[in-house]
């Protein structure tokens, strides 16, 4: 006989709340096994297709039952990992995840115009705040780099056709720049964007582990685009939205006044009583997610945190702060494997291209990307007491509220949850299979996905200072709410 048992109307909200949390959990566990797989197992693609469409259903059936309950900041950050993670799954070449509507193509579609645009717009204000330093004092070093950067960033920019056209590895590289599957540079954004978000959260700025990886995404991402010709095989819309060089590596931080251009052409810095109102309303329109991936590279030697509660945070004089000096050494050597000569051959220009594609393979970065990613998504669920209840009680605890052992069966008692000696099993979530006319078997419970063994980060991947060290007086966790709109 099936459970007919309801929550109390009272407590419906809440009980939806702790269903939805839950089955976007499993959603995300689910997709890091089946990536870190390599999408090859059809079994475990039938199951982490089960339990998107699980979550799929049921956020619908939430926003249509509770449409104004805002929901909090930790499910947008696990709904944007879940995102990730289902793109990055769908550029597999062996089996498909998810098969995208039409609709959603043309989103997709729309969201790359958008991600080159903001690029480009970073790259606009970088220029200006260089030209601002430029009236500055400033250390050779720092003129050597972005001279070094200039140079590299234009030859390829200049010749990217011709290499493209002769690379013998193109295919391969460039089969994610079709209509069906997102591109590498589609999905650096989305990265950024959840390593903002995990960095905001806990209060602490990214170690060397991170800025590694994050580099080498971005190398991966000027590979795969600089070996796309704008062939037949790619729609005429999206060869306007191939990515240079310069945008794949267009990330780090820039002085928020000069991330939007001034429409009259002035100085976006300029003095008067007009300029400043200019910048206080441009400041404004600056998006909260585009400010918290500026916060990600910001020199935390150049933020003063003050107050008991570490709320009031003010920066360098003018309110500007600097890049992470770490950051701008890591992202330059990356970026200086792209290094040639000026005057070289394109046969030479294409030979180059094709040996960093052999000295770092897709095949071996995207697994470790997974691990980190995973790694990270584990360490925050357990350190910020991040995992839901009914994840909790499934694995016999409620550590988040301090419940376990004894106490922990005790409750079990209390809410009819007692489980028997031969069955470790607390949970029985029985879904319906989502094909039609066929009933789910007992045997489609949730899988237990342990994290898969290689690529492992150092400790965190954020460090509670510089050098990574363990900080006594810990910063409390950052509880700034996000707004988001409803999905």
């Amino acid at each position: 006989m099936s459970d007919t048992r309801c929550a109390d109307p009272d407590l419906q909200l809440d009980v939806d709340v702790m269903i939805l949390e839950y089955t976007l959990y499993h959603a995300i566990k689910s997709q890091f096994g089946l990536l870190s797989i390599g999408c090859r197992d059809a079994t475990q693609t039938t199951e982490a297709n089960r339990l998107l469409t699980i979550f799929d259903r049921f956020i619908n059936h939430f926003n249509r039952r509770h449409p104004a309950h805002p929901k909090s900041n930790e499910f947008y950050s696990n709904l944007d990992m879940l995102e990730f993670l289902v793109l990055l799954s769908n550029r597999s070449s062996t089996t498909t995840t998810t098969e995208f509507s039409r609709d959603t193509r043309n989103k997709l579609r729309s969201v790359s115009v958008e991600n080159l645009a903001s690029r480009r717009r970073w790259l606009g204000g970088r220029g200006r705040y260089a030209r601002r330093l430029s009236k500055q004092p400033a250390t050779s070093k720092d003129n050597v780099l972005r001279d070094v950067e200039d140079r590299i960033c234009r030859f390829w920019n200049r010749n990217r056709h011709d290499v493209a056209g002769s690379s013998q590895h193109r295919p391969s590289q460039s089969q994610s720049m079709t209509v069906s599957s997102p591109s590498l540079f589609d999905l650096l954004p989305r990265f950024m964007t959840i390593s903002a978000e995990m960095s905001a959260t806990l209060n602490l700025p990214p170690n060397e582990t991170w800025m590694h990886v994050a580099c080498e995404f971005m190398l991966q991402a000027s590979l795969e685009s600089l070996g796309t010709h704008p062939h037949a095989s790619i729609i005429e819309e999206d060869k306007n939205v191939l990515p240079r060089l310069d945008d794949c590596f267009a990330w780090g931080y820039v002085d928020p006044r000069h991330l939007v251009p001034d429409d009259d052409g002035e100085d976006v810095c300029g003095g008067g009583g007009g300029g400043r109102r200019r910048r206080r309303r441009r400041r404004r329109e600056l998006d909260e997610k585009t400010q918290l991936v500026n916060d990600l590279f910001t020199d935390p030697d150049s933020v003063v945190v003050t107050g008991e509660e570490h709320d009031n945070v003010t920066t360098d004089p003018v309110g500007s702060g600097r890049e992470d000096p770490e950051w701008t050494q890591i992202r330059s050597q990356w970026l200086s494997e792209f290094s040639i000569p000026a005057d070289a051959s394109e046969r030479y220009r294409s030979s180059r291209l094709d040996r960093l594609i052999v000295k770092f393979p897709l095949e071996k970065f995207l697994p470790n990307l997974v691990t980190f990613m995973q790694n990270v998504w584990d360490q925050s669920c357990e350190e910020l007491d991040g995992k839901p209840i009914l994840a909790q009680i499934e694995q016999g605890h409620i550590k988040s509220l301090g419940v376990e052992g004894d106490e922990f069966e005790e409750f079990l008692s209390r809410v009819g949850l007692g489980r028997k000696k031969s069955s470790p099993e607390i949970l029985t979530f029985d879904v319906p299979d989502m094909k039609k006319g066929r009933a789910s078997s007992s045997s489609d419970g949730l899988l237990s996905l342990n994290p898969p063994d290689g690529f492992r980060v150092r400790g965190n991947a954020w460090s509670r200072n510089k050098n990574d060290n363990d900080n006594e007086n810990e910063i409390p966790v950052n509880t700034k709410k996000r707004t988001r709109s409803m999905i």
